[in-house]
């Protein structure tokens, strides 16, 4: 399912940025399939509809962020939905994630579901949010490209720290680049 996510990104993207209208019926009807197949838990996994977990969640987010940009909209009841399952996926406070509900939290699935609650509204100013980031900026996570080819992780937390400016963003990006 990271395909469908993946796709609906790149499809509202392009309608998006070129704002050519022969895109909008194909972007629609992407972001119609991944809300038809939001799973009862309030995420997406593998398979349309049958469970959730972070990971896949977290692209159908961006597609759904991508499909908002590009004007189309995304009911808030779905979004609402995947507040939940983050919550349920969430550890001390809402400040690390897990894959799934009940397992440790881990740091791609923090930064992956800390990119979620951006789009999903947590302004930079939320406490969560912050203590959130100042784990991901903390030296011992920051890139290493020696000790830990982690690059899903870096994919998030590179945006969730972009998205936060400021301190943790000149932190983050002097590794990085």
């Amino acid at each position: 399912f990271y395909t469908n996510g993946q796709c609906g990104i790149a499809i509202c993207e392009l309608l998006g940025m070129t704002k050519d209208e022969k895109l909008r019926e194909p972007a629609e009807r992407a972001i119609g399939y991944l809300l038809k197949t939001q799973s009862s838990t309030g995420g997406w996994r593998y398979d349309p509809g049958r469970g959730s977990d972070v990971s896949v969640t977290g692209w159908i987010v961006m597609a759904l962020q991508s499909a908002r940009m590009a004007g189309i909209e995304v009911p808030e009841e779905n979004l609402r939905k995947i507040e939940r399952f983050l919550d349920r996926a969430a550890d001390e406070g809402g400040t690390r994630y897990a894959y799934q509900p009940g397992e440790e939290p881990r740091r791609s699935m923090t930064a992956e579901a800390l990119l979620c609650r951006q789009y999903l509204g947590w302004p930079r100013t939320d406490p969560r949010l912050i203590d959130g980031v100042e784990y991901l900026t903390r030296p011992e996570n920051l890139v290493n490209y020696n000790k830990d080819p982690g690059v899903y992780y870096w994919y998030y937390a590179t945006q969730v720290v972009h998205h936060m400016e400021g301190e943790y963003w000149k932190r983050w990006n002097a590794v990085m680049r």
